[in-house]
């Protein structure tokens, strides 16, 4: 069957540039054609206006972006239905996935108080980014980064949006190095703000780029000519750029991390809360660094709980189906499936593999590679001190219930490096005032300040008495003469 070919044009900062030459990246039924980058074109992405996005007002960035987010709202809307329509050719994702995508996504643009307020939560004043702010015996200014290179992973679509309106609402300068495995999700949200005004300082502040991963000539030339960097990725892709990190360039790495929940089902089986764990494994098919992988219960009848699990993995699947998977994934599931039965643990799925849960009994760790593709591996832990076992620099996010058991043991978990304790059951919406990864805005600009004038105090400390004065420390010039 022949290809359909889907040819596109490079994004430069309100600009759409043809070009002859262009690279081909290859799906299953579908080529993308992106032009190739040359000297004339990188040279067009670097010289990106800074400062016409750095004169406008935060209010200004806010509701440019609330003007893009109404055009996402509607179902008809044309870049909408190309993203449902192709990304799942590209990602492997289903239409409902990113329809679920796009609607988490419209949360965090489509209200301005939500934005103004997370800019107050994470840089300490919402004006800090537009003026002056006077801080005891100074005025303090945040100036953004200025030009900032964003590499975009592919395992989630919000993972790009989230980058780029952060690099906006900070008033940088972004160059989007989309992602192969899911090109469409950033490109056409970057494409959509043409489609509000072209011509506007937002717009004008974006470039959406792509290259191989061995193309060292662009990651030299592109890292090289950064203020900051957003990376997105495994641990190959953090490797690569954090070596090419110049000195003075603010380094941000979204590596590689996963997630777990911990339960004390003393009080008996909640059918709701399996149903709950069931959806954190679902939403994003453990793509995400926040999704559950592993489920330590304490307490109750936990094979019945797996069973409900199921249940609900089952249900969840009809309203999210799974995403398609090469042929390594279902071989994998099989090998766990079968391992599994051959040891003697319960594991449960469907005839199609869409969906896994396993019961680990005591003698059975995880000791392989987590095939993600809702593959739930659940384990009865004794005691709550067992679980800290499982708990090190890569799990991100715990979900934990009861709500009391979170506040017990939260600051054991945050020392062993959780920046997250989730809701069970609401893994990807992050409540106001938390911050992804504990990585705020504050990262993405510079702190400036200018003393006030020097016969101004906003405060004054006690010194004790005679301290100082028995030194020279400041002359004093009247006249022609000099007063000590």
């Amino acid at each position: 069957m022949e290809k359909e070919i889907l040819a596109l044009p490079l994004l430069v900062g309100g600009e759409e540039i043809y070009a002859e030459e262009k690279m081909r990246l290859e799906y299953d039924d579908l080529i993308i054609e992106y032009p190739v980058l040359n000297d004339s074109i990188r040279e067009r992405i670097l010289s990106m206006d800074q400062d016409s996005i750095h004169d406008i007002t935060l209010n200004s960035i806010v509701a440019f972006l609330q003007k893009v987010s109404q055009l996402w709202h509607d179902p008809e809307y044309e870049l909408r239905k190309m993203l449902v329509s192709y990304g799942p050719r590209i990602s492997g994702q289903t239409s409902e996935m990113y329809k679920h995508n796009i609607g988490v996504f419209l949360q965090m643009i489509s209200f301005k108080n939500y934005m103004v307020d997370t800019v107050e939560f994470e840089l300490g004043d919402k004006r800090i980014l537009d003026e002056w702010i006077s801080k005891e015996n100074a005025e303090i200014h945040a100036e953004p980064l200025g030009r900032v290179l964003h590499i975009i992973s592919g395992n989630v679509a919000l993972v790009g949006l989230y980058s780029i309106v952060r690099g906006l609402m900070t008033k940088n300068v972004n160059i989007v190095k989309l992602s192969q495995k899911d090109f469409l999700a950033s490109y056409l949200f970057i494409k959509s703000m043409y489609d509000v005004d072209p011509e506007h300082p937002v717009t004008k502040a974006v470039s959406a780029v792509y290259w191989n991963k061995d193309d060292m000539e662009n990651i030299d030339y592109f890292t090289s000519a950064a203020n900051g960097m957003v990376v997105w990725g495994g641990h190959d892709t953090i490797i690569t750029y954090k070596q090419k990190c110049p000195i003075g360039c603010e380094f941000i790495e979204y590596g590689p991390k996963r997630g777990l929940q911990i339960i004390d089902n003393s009080e008996g089986n909640d059918m709701q809360l399996a149903y709950n764990v069931a959806r954190d494994v679902s939403v994003f098919d453990q793509e995400a660094c926040l999704s559950p992988q592993l489920i330590l219960v304490k307490g109750g009848d936990v094979r019945r709980f797996c069973f409900m699990l199921f249940k609900g993995l089952r249900d969840y699947n009809f309203l999210w189906p799974g995403s398609s998977h090469p042929s390594d994934h279902y071989i994998q599931m099989n090998y766990i499936l079968r391992s599994h039965e051959y040891l003697g643990n319960l594991a449960l799925t469907d005839d199609e593999r869409n969906y896994m849960v396993v019961l680990l009994d005591d003698t059975t760790d995880l000791k392989f590679e987590h095939p993600l593709g809702r593959t739930i591996f659940v384990k009865e832990i004794k005691e709550i001190d067992d679980c800290f076992r499982y708990i090190d620099k890569y799990v991100q996010t715990v979900g934990i219930a009861p709500k009391s058991l979170a506040r017990e043991i939260r600051d054991r978990l945050t020392r062993c490096g959780v920046t997250r304790i989730s809701n069970i059951g609401e893994v990807e919406m992050p409540r106001e005032g938390l911050v992804h990864e504990g990585i705020s805005m504050a990262r993405l600009v510079r702190l400036v300040g200018m003393d006030k004038e020097p016969d101004y105090f906003a405060k004054r400390y006690d010194v004790p008495e005679g301290y100082f004065h028995q030194f020279i420390y400041t002359i004093k010039v009247q006249g022609k003469g000099v007063q000590k």
